[in-house]
């Protein structure tokens, strides 16, 4: 952090999730020798133009909504080049399979970012962060504010919803956050071919249950997903 604030790249004394971004890609490229070139770790010497582009890269992508989880950062001899889904990923490299290349997982550098550093992204906010009880099952809530008079929440059970499991994560939430469309995401502990289950509830009773693919899911709500990671599957009383 110091060399990057002596050559201006940040501020030290008022760092922001930005910096923290700069300041992980500047001591990658800081160190990164490539084959053919010999270099000296302790020769003072000013940044290279692929290295200053590869930290503006960097930059760019943490303020871009269009950076998502999976999103890399190509770093060349002669330039740089954010691709960020896998069809763009496979195409940089057929183009580049004979020339020297890295890649940085910049969208999950972001993701990693400590709380209160994560405003430079787009992730969803959270609003609730709760366990219930539904028929003796311990049901972990977690909600987020996605677009304006919607709360998405993710509830996670060792075993499947029905009915009345459903209505009642549907009024908790509805209680909690009064006015807003409720979108119900179901998260299974055990026993599921899927881990993830959007709900819907039919106009004359029963319940629908949709998959949804884990890349989806970590493309629109990116490191909040690490909260059911952290917690221990919930058992059965």
């Amino acid at each position: 952090m110091t060399k990057a604030a002596q050559l201006g790249l940040v501020n030290s004394s008022a760092l922001d999730g930005e910096d923290v971004i700069v300041v992980r890609v500047f001591a990658f490229v800081d160190q990164l020798v490539w084959p053919g070139k010999k270099r000296s770790r302790s020769e003072a010497r000013a940044m290279e133009p692929w290295q200053s582009l590869a930290v503006n890269a960097a930059r760019d992508a943490a303020r871009d909504t269009a950076t998502k989880m999976d999103s890399i950062l190509w770093i060349t001899p002669e330039g740089v080049e954010v691709t960020n889904d896998f069809g763009a990923h496979t195409a940089f490299v057929l183009t580049h399979q004979r020339s020297n290349f890295v890649a940085v997982p910049i969208g999950e550098w972001i993701a990693e970012l400590p709380p209160n550093l994560e405003t430079i992204f787009h992730w969803p906010r959270k609003i609730l962060d709760t366990t219930i009880t539904a028929q003796d099952t311990e049901i972990a809530l977690l909600a987020f504010s996605t677009i304006p008079q919607q709360v998405t929440v993710f509830a996670t059970s060792s075993t499947a919803f029905n009915e009345a499991t459903y209505q009642k994560v549907q009024q908790h939430a509805s209680s909690q956050h009064p006015g807003s469309a409720v979108r119900i995401i179901e998260h299974q502990t055990k026993g599921a071919q899927s881990r993830w289950f959007e709900l819907y509830g039919l106009p004359d009773g029963g319940l629908v249950r949709r998959p949804v693919d884990d890349i989806s899911l970590r493309n629109e709500y990116g490191p909040q997903l690490k909260h059911f990671g952290q917690r221990p599957d919930r058992e059965t009383k």
